[in-house]
């Protein structure tokens, strides 16, 4: 009996030694959810939980109109973003791949510099660089871009996108290495040109990557606050508050109940965006087998 019951314990002797880190990960991210899901439903003062409203702050949330206002902001910003990203991140895998450069590694390296960059860092530099007296770029165009409600978040967009440009230019310069040599090959017999073979036999071979890469983008930009925070604090005139910011501006104001309920809005957008991303991973997946 012993031997049969430290037969059955001695394979979980493993387990045991990641049981602590595994306990503490699930407390530290499933307490903060919790409680951030009970506060949505509260009408709460510092540190209490006062009184139970129901779904008030989600009623009051969805009728208020600069709430949709972030959101629709928070979806320009993201997809702008991936958009950007993507393209330009393919323009420059597609030179570096075919292009005859010395050094390729080297400069993979260099083009990576501002995905390594911390958020504040690069907030402050681009905050610098368009100054429209001691920046460069704010000089050159003699116009204070993140000061006019107009052209902030487009400005702010546009820095995102340099920030995320080295992510997607690696993901694709690698799936250019796997790309099959042989439909090259056959179209070049066949008299295709080189816009023909890129159109026909790159773009349809990359498309699955270019997808995931641009949808992994949008569902980080959901999450996004540091870099505007930085840049701009969602103004002038809240015109680059997305909702992350939003949530931080009701939790300045004290108003926790409704910013929580903000917050798991969020969440459930994120998790189809996850969920929507997942399927498409798993599709390509199974297609590449």
């Amino acid at each position: 009996m012993e031997r049969s019951v430290w037969t059955v314990v001695r394979p979980l002797n493993k387990y045991a030694f990641i049981l602590p880190a595994v306990l503490l990960t699930v407390g530290s991210i499933s307490y903060p959810f919790i409680y951030n899901l009970l506060l949505s439903f509260y009408d709460t003062k510092v540190g209490t939980l006062d009184r139970f409203i129901g779904f008030s702050n989600y009623r009051a949330l969805f009728s208020s109109s600069p709430f949709w206002e972030a959101v629709l902001r928070t979806i320009a910003f993201s997809f702008g973003t991936a958009i950007g990203a993507v393209i330009l991140g393919l323009v420059l895998a597609l030179c570096i791949h075919h292009l005859d450069l010395p050094g390729k590694t080297f400069l993979l390296g260099v083009l990576f510099v501002p995905w390594v960059m911390g958020f504040v860092e690069s907030g402050i530099i681009a905050r610098w660089v368009l100054h429209p007296v001691l920046g460069t770029v704010g000089q050159l165009i003699n116009k204070a871009l993140l000061s006019d409600p107009r052209t902030a978040l487009a400005t702010v967009t546009a820095v995102s996108v340099w920030k995320h440009i080295p992510f997607a230019l690696v993901t694709v310069y690698a799936a250019l290495q796997a790309l099959r040599r042989d439909m090259y090959e056959a179209a070049m017999v066949d008299g295709a040109n080189a816009w023909q073979a890129f159109r026909n036999i790159t773009i349809p071979q990359l498309r699955p990557i270019l997808f995931a890469t641009g949808l992994l983008l949008v569902i980080w930009q959901f999450g996004a606050f540091t870099l505007i925070a930085v840049m701009t604090e969602g103004g002038p005139l809240h015109a680059t508050e997305i909702v992350t910011v939003y949530i931080y501006d009701l939790f300045e104001a004290r108003s926790f109940g409704k910013a929580a309920a903000a917050s798991v809005v969020l969440f459930v957008l994120a998790c189809i965006l996850t969920v929507a991303y997942l399927k498409l991973e798993f599709k390509r997946l199974v297609e590449a087998e």
